[in-house]
């Protein structure tokens, strides 16, 4: 069981530490941040692993220390988007994750992953720079936004 935990964090650490970095615009509160949330997910580790998505219960205990601490341009994406949306947006293009990777972190597929992260897509990934610019489409853009760049369900 603990082989199981050593290998999840191996695999995970670097992108909760960023992905809470980001959430909070402080290295430092981040990787304290995700600290706190392996702590606890190593306290009922062998209830998570009997879970459905194991990842996606792991994810919930970062998101829920990082939701509590972030930037204000986050927040401000709050008002149009969902938490998990956010969340979505900023693995794929403040952290650089491919969809499939995206997806590993919170047990999602894939396919929902882009269309998720299609507005900040609508011209190319260059156009990521800036994430807030998700503000300016609609959610009803997304699978329009994800079809017109080709992008197929399933990889």
């Amino acid at each position: 069981m603990w082989i199981a935990y050593e290998a999840f964090l191996c695999d995970s650490w670097p992108t909760y530490r960023r992905f809470a970095a980001v959430c909070t615009a402080s290295a430092a509160i981040g990787a304290d941040l995700a600290r706190a949330a392996l702590r606890d997910l190593a306290q009922t580790w062998e209830v998570v692993l009997s879970e459905r998505s194991p990842a996606a219960v792991a994810w919930d205990f970062l998101t829920q220390r990082a939701h509590s601490s972030h930037t204000e341009s986050v927040r401000r994406m709050r008002r149009v988007l969902e938490l998990k949306e956010i969340d979505t947006l900023l693995r794929r293009y403040k952290l650089g994750l491919s969809a499939q990777r995206a997806a590993a972190h919170d047990g999602s597929v894939s396919s929902r992953v882009r269309r998720a992260a299609a507005p900040c897509c609508a011209q190319s990934d260059d156009d990521c720079e800036d994430i807030d610019m998700t503000l300016a489409l609609s959610p009803r853009s997304w699978m329009v936004c994800a079809g017109a760049r080709g992008e197929k369900d399933g990889g």
